[in-house]
C-alpha cells in the first residue's frame, strides 16, 4: 500500500493550486537566470506545459516550488543551448550556480513561511486582529490607532511586542534560538 509519502498526484485541481502558489518563485527564478524578460515569458509558459506533462512524477507532500524550479532550471538549460552563439548567455555552470543557490534560498523560504503561519495561528485573535488591520494595503498606523483607542504611540508599541512575538516564535521553530 502507498504511503502519502510516496503516493504522486494526478489532479488537475492540485496542480493548478500548487503551481499558483509557485509561480512567483518560478516565473523569478527563470527571470534570474536570463538576460531578458521576453525569453523568460516563453520559458514561464514552456516550463508550465513540461510540469503538467510531469505532474504524475511530483510526490505528494514534497516541496512543489523547489522542483518546479528543478524543472524550470532544465529547461533554461536547453534553451541556452540553442542559443548559445548569443555572447549575453550564461554559461551552463553559472546557471547551475546560481540554480542551486536559488534552489537552497527557495527551501529557506517555504520553510520560514510555514514557520510564519503557525506562529500566526497561534496568537491570542486580537494580536491577529491588529496585525490585519495594519498591513492592510493603504492603511495608516494613524487610522488604526484611532479605530482601536489608542495613540499612535502606544499602538506602534503594541505592534511591536506582536511582531517580537512572532520573530521570537519563528525562530524557535527553525531552531535558530
Amino acid at each position: 500500500m502507498a504511503t502519502p509519502e510516496t503516493t504522486p498526484h494526478s489532479g488537475q485541481d492540485d496542480f493548478i493550486r500548487l503551481y499558483a502558489q509557485a509561480y512567483p518563485a518560478v516565473y523569478g527564478f527563470i527571470l534570474s537566470l536570463l538576460p531578458g524578460a521576453s525569453d523568460a515569458e516563453d520559458l514561464v509558459q514552456q516550463t508550465s506545459l513540461v510540469l503538467w506533462r510531469k505532474f504524475d512524477q511530483f510526490v505528494a507532500g514534497g516541496n512543489f516550488t523547489a522542483w518546479a524550479c528543478q524543472i524550470a532550471k532544465f529547461e533554461v538549460l536547453n534553451h541556452l543551448r540553442t542559443k548559445s552563439r548569443d555572447r549575453h548567455v550564461f554559461s551552463p555552470e553559472m546557471i547551475e550556480l546560481l540554480a542551486t543557490e536559488h534552489t537552497e534560498e527557495i527551501e529557506l523560504l517555504e520553510s520560514q513561511r510555514l514557520a510564519l503561519e503557525e506562529c500566526l495561528g497561534k496568537l491570542p485573535s486580537r494580536d491577529r486582529r491588529l496585525l490585519h488591520q495594519c498591513y492592510a494595503d493603504g492603511v495608516k498606523l494613524k487610522e488604526v490607532a484611532e479605530r482601536v483607542g489608542r495613540t499612535p504611540n502606544s499602538l506602534y508599541k503594541w505592534l511591536n511586542r506582536v511582531r517580537e512575538s512572532l520573530l521570537q516564535c519563528v525562530s524557535l521553530r527553525l531552531g535558530e534560538v
